[in-house]
Protein backbone atom coordinates (compact mmCIF):
# COMPACT_ATOMS: atom_id res chain seq x y z
CA UNK A 1 0.00 0.00 0.00
CA UNK A 2 0.62 3.50 -0.89
CA UNK A 3 2.16 5.94 1.74
CA UNK A 4 -0.34 8.41 2.82
CA UNK A 5 -0.83 11.31 0.54
CA UNK A 6 1.59 13.84 1.68
CA UNK A 7 3.55 14.90 4.38
CA UNK A 8 1.32 15.20 6.91
CA UNK A 9 -0.14 12.40 5.95
CA UNK A 10 3.64 10.82 6.23
CA UNK A 11 3.97 12.11 10.00
CA UNK A 12 0.69 10.99 11.21
CA UNK A 13 1.63 7.77 9.47
CA UNK A 14 4.87 7.78 11.40
CA UNK A 15 3.89 8.76 14.89
CA UNK A 16 1.15 6.20 15.06
CA UNK A 17 3.47 3.59 14.14
CA UNK A 18 6.16 4.75 16.79
CA UNK A 19 3.45 5.05 19.30
CA UNK A 20 2.40 1.32 19.20
CA UNK A 21 5.80 0.19 18.45
CA UNK A 22 6.65 1.79 21.69
CA UNK A 23 3.74 0.77 23.59
CA UNK A 24 2.08 4.02 24.12
CA UNK A 25 -0.81 2.88 22.14
CA UNK A 26 -1.28 -0.30 24.20
CA UNK A 27 -1.94 -3.54 22.59
CA UNK A 28 -5.91 -4.30 22.22
CA UNK A 29 -6.97 -0.51 22.85
CA UNK A 30 -9.68 0.98 20.90
CA UNK A 31 -8.17 3.51 18.50
CA UNK A 32 -11.01 6.23 18.37
CA UNK A 33 -10.78 8.70 15.30
CA UNK A 34 -11.72 11.88 17.47
CA UNK A 35 -9.06 11.23 20.17
CA UNK A 36 -6.65 10.42 17.64
CA UNK A 37 -7.53 13.64 15.91
CA UNK A 38 -6.98 15.79 18.91
CA UNK A 39 -3.66 13.39 19.52
CA UNK A 40 -1.79 14.28 15.91
CA UNK A 41 -3.34 17.32 14.93
CA UNK A 42 -4.95 16.10 11.65
CA UNK A 43 -7.90 15.29 9.44
CA UNK A 44 -10.41 11.98 9.07
CA UNK A 45 -9.48 10.95 6.06
CA UNK A 46 -5.67 11.21 7.27
CA UNK A 47 -5.51 9.40 9.96
CA UNK A 48 -7.85 6.76 7.98
CA UNK A 49 -5.00 6.15 5.44
CA UNK A 50 -2.44 5.63 8.12
CA UNK A 51 -4.66 3.48 9.80
CA UNK A 52 -5.57 1.88 6.80
CA UNK A 53 -1.43 1.32 6.07
CA UNK A 54 -0.66 0.19 9.47
CA UNK A 55 -3.58 -2.76 8.85
CA UNK A 56 -1.77 -3.90 6.74
CA UNK A 57 1.29 -4.07 7.99
CA UNK A 58 -0.04 -5.77 11.27
CA UNK A 59 0.22 -3.26 13.88
CA UNK A 60 -3.45 -2.28 13.80
CA UNK A 61 -6.48 -4.52 13.49
CA UNK A 62 -10.22 -3.32 11.96
CA UNK A 63 -13.48 -4.27 13.56
CA UNK A 64 -16.21 -4.63 11.46
CA UNK A 65 -18.34 -1.88 11.85
CA UNK A 66 -16.61 -0.61 14.64
CA UNK A 67 -13.10 0.80 13.47
CA UNK A 68 -9.67 0.29 14.57
CA UNK A 69 -7.90 -1.25 17.85
CA UNK A 70 -3.76 -1.94 18.34
CA UNK A 71 -3.36 -5.19 17.37
CA UNK A 72 -2.79 -7.83 20.12
CA UNK A 73 0.32 -9.40 21.50
CA UNK A 74 0.22 -12.79 22.55
CA UNK A 75 3.18 -15.74 22.79
CA UNK A 76 2.10 -17.19 19.63
CA UNK A 77 2.75 -14.21 17.99
CA UNK A 78 5.66 -13.34 19.93
CA UNK A 79 6.98 -17.12 19.09
CA UNK A 80 5.65 -16.77 15.26
CA UNK A 81 8.02 -12.95 14.92
CA UNK A 82 10.75 -14.69 16.36
CA UNK A 83 10.94 -17.93 14.19
CA UNK A 84 10.50 -15.72 10.95
CA UNK A 85 13.27 -13.29 12.22
CA UNK A 86 15.31 -16.27 12.56
CA UNK A 87 14.28 -17.71 9.24
CA UNK A 88 15.00 -14.28 7.49
CA UNK A 89 18.08 -13.15 8.88
CA UNK A 90 20.03 -16.45 9.36
CA UNK A 91 19.52 -16.64 5.87
CA UNK A 92 20.67 -13.38 4.82
CA UNK A 93 23.36 -13.45 7.62
CA UNK A 94 24.76 -16.70 5.41
CA UNK A 95 24.24 -15.24 2.00
CA UNK A 96 26.20 -11.62 3.52
CA UNK A 97 29.19 -13.57 5.12
CA UNK A 98 29.42 -15.51 1.43
CA UNK A 99 29.14 -12.58 -0.51
CA UNK A 100 30.44 -9.56 1.76
CA UNK A 101 33.48 -7.72 0.84
CA UNK A 102 35.38 -4.45 2.53
CA UNK A 103 32.21 -2.25 2.58
CA UNK A 104 30.01 -5.04 4.51
CA UNK A 105 32.71 -5.56 7.36
CA UNK A 106 32.92 -2.23 7.59
CA UNK A 107 28.97 -1.10 7.98
CA UNK A 108 29.41 -4.19 10.60
CA UNK A 109 32.06 -2.89 12.47
CA UNK A 110 30.67 0.79 12.76
CA UNK A 111 27.04 -0.43 13.78
CA UNK A 112 28.69 -2.99 16.33
CA UNK A 113 30.89 -0.20 17.71
CA UNK A 114 27.58 2.55 18.22
CA UNK A 115 25.39 -0.37 19.64
CA UNK A 116 27.90 -1.12 22.59
CA UNK A 117 28.38 1.96 23.08
CA UNK A 118 24.65 2.55 24.02
CA UNK A 119 24.12 -1.14 25.44
CA UNK A 120 26.96 0.00 27.79
CA UNK A 121 25.09 3.55 28.56
CA UNK A 122 22.05 1.45 30.28
CA UNK A 123 19.67 4.63 30.48
CA UNK A 124 16.14 3.29 29.92
CA UNK A 125 14.83 6.14 31.74
CA UNK A 126 15.14 8.30 28.96
CA UNK A 127 13.14 7.80 26.07
CA UNK A 128 15.90 9.36 24.09
CA UNK A 129 18.33 6.40 25.14
CA UNK A 130 15.11 4.04 23.98
CA UNK A 131 14.85 5.91 20.63
CA UNK A 132 18.25 5.83 19.68
CA UNK A 133 18.81 2.00 20.69
CA UNK A 134 15.95 0.73 18.96
CA UNK A 135 18.07 2.71 15.73
CA UNK A 136 21.22 1.44 16.68
CA UNK A 137 19.67 -2.14 17.31
CA UNK A 138 18.05 -2.21 13.83
CA UNK A 139 21.16 -0.58 11.99
CA UNK A 140 23.68 -3.16 13.59
CA UNK A 141 20.93 -6.21 12.38
CA UNK A 142 19.95 -4.51 9.23
CA UNK A 143 24.08 -4.30 8.80
CA UNK A 144 24.29 -8.36 9.26
CA UNK A 145 22.13 -9.09 6.16
CA UNK A 146 23.21 -6.57 4.27
CA UNK A 147 25.02 -8.04 1.54
CA UNK A 148 22.05 -10.75 1.18
CA UNK A 149 21.42 -10.04 -2.18
CA UNK A 150 17.48 -9.14 -1.78
CA UNK A 151 15.95 -6.09 -1.66
CA UNK A 152 12.23 -8.22 -0.25
CA UNK A 153 14.76 -9.97 2.15
CA UNK A 154 15.70 -6.62 3.70
CA UNK A 155 12.03 -5.22 3.10
CA UNK A 156 10.87 -8.01 5.05
CA UNK A 157 13.27 -7.75 7.79
CA UNK A 158 12.59 -4.15 8.75
CA UNK A 159 8.42 -5.25 9.06
CA UNK A 160 9.47 -8.15 11.68
CA UNK A 161 12.00 -5.81 13.63
CA UNK A 162 9.35 -3.31 14.15
CA UNK A 163 6.63 -6.18 15.24
CA UNK A 164 8.90 -7.97 17.23
CA UNK A 165 10.09 -4.64 18.98
CA UNK A 166 6.49 -4.34 20.74
CA UNK A 167 7.44 -7.18 23.00
CA UNK A 168 11.01 -6.16 23.54
CA UNK A 169 9.46 -2.83 25.04
CA UNK A 170 7.18 -4.90 27.12
CA UNK A 171 9.77 -6.91 28.29
CA UNK A 172 11.98 -3.51 29.16
CA UNK A 173 9.48 -1.66 30.69
CA UNK A 174 8.36 -4.60 33.38
CA UNK A 175 11.71 -6.41 33.82
CA UNK A 176 14.50 -4.17 33.33
CA UNK A 177 17.47 -3.60 30.25
CA UNK A 178 19.91 -6.44 29.87
CA UNK A 179 22.45 -4.39 28.59
CA UNK A 180 25.49 -6.07 29.48
CA UNK A 181 23.85 -9.92 27.99
CA UNK A 182 22.67 -7.81 25.11
CA UNK A 183 25.93 -6.70 24.20
CA UNK A 184 28.00 -9.25 24.78
CA UNK A 185 25.75 -10.98 22.53
CA UNK A 186 25.60 -8.94 19.62
CA UNK A 187 29.64 -9.15 20.11
CA UNK A 188 29.34 -12.64 19.91
CA UNK A 189 27.32 -12.57 16.51
CA UNK A 190 29.37 -9.29 14.51
CA UNK A 191 32.84 -11.36 16.06
CA UNK A 192 31.89 -14.98 14.33
CA UNK A 193 30.11 -12.74 11.13
CA UNK A 194 33.49 -11.19 10.50
CA UNK A 195 35.30 -14.02 11.16
CA UNK A 196 33.55 -15.36 7.61
CA UNK A 197 32.42 -18.49 10.45
CA UNK A 198 28.70 -18.95 9.06
CA UNK A 199 27.62 -21.75 11.44
CA UNK A 200 28.51 -19.59 14.67
CA UNK A 201 26.85 -17.02 13.73
CA UNK A 202 23.64 -17.83 12.57
CA UNK A 203 23.80 -19.81 15.66
CA UNK A 204 24.30 -17.23 17.63
CA UNK A 205 22.14 -14.89 15.98
CA UNK A 206 19.10 -17.54 16.61
CA UNK A 207 19.91 -17.96 20.47
CA UNK A 208 20.05 -14.20 20.56
CA UNK A 209 16.85 -14.23 18.86
CA UNK A 210 15.11 -16.53 20.36
CA UNK A 211 15.75 -15.03 23.90
CA UNK A 212 12.32 -13.42 24.60
CA UNK A 213 10.22 -16.53 23.64
CA UNK A 214 11.80 -18.20 26.33
CA UNK A 215 12.02 -15.58 28.74
CA UNK A 216 7.90 -15.75 28.52
CA UNK A 217 7.31 -19.24 28.18
CA UNK A 218 9.65 -19.50 31.79
CA UNK A 219 8.08 -16.80 33.31
CA UNK A 220 4.62 -18.04 32.28
CA UNK A 221 5.42 -21.93 33.65
CA UNK A 222 6.61 -20.48 36.66
CA UNK A 223 3.22 -18.15 37.38
CA UNK A 224 1.28 -21.41 36.67
CA UNK A 225 3.29 -23.40 39.41
CA UNK A 226 2.52 -20.40 41.34
CA UNK A 227 -0.80 -21.11 40.79
CA UNK A 228 -0.83 -25.28 41.94
CA UNK A 229 0.77 -24.23 45.05
CA UNK A 230 -1.81 -24.71 47.50
CA UNK A 231 -2.58 -22.42 49.97
CA UNK A 232 -1.75 -22.43 53.80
Amino acid sequence: MAAPRGSAGSTVYRDLRDDIVFGRLGAGGRLKLEQLRARYQTGTNTLREALARLSVEGFVEAEDQKGFRVADTSRTNLSELSRMRALVECDGLRRSIEAGGLEWEGRVVAAMHKLRAIEERDDTKSHDFLSAWTNYDYEFHRALISDCGSQLQLRTHRGLFDQFRRYVYVEVSNHGFRGRELCEEHDGVGIAALDRDADRATELLAAHLSFYVERQKVREDEAAADAREPVD
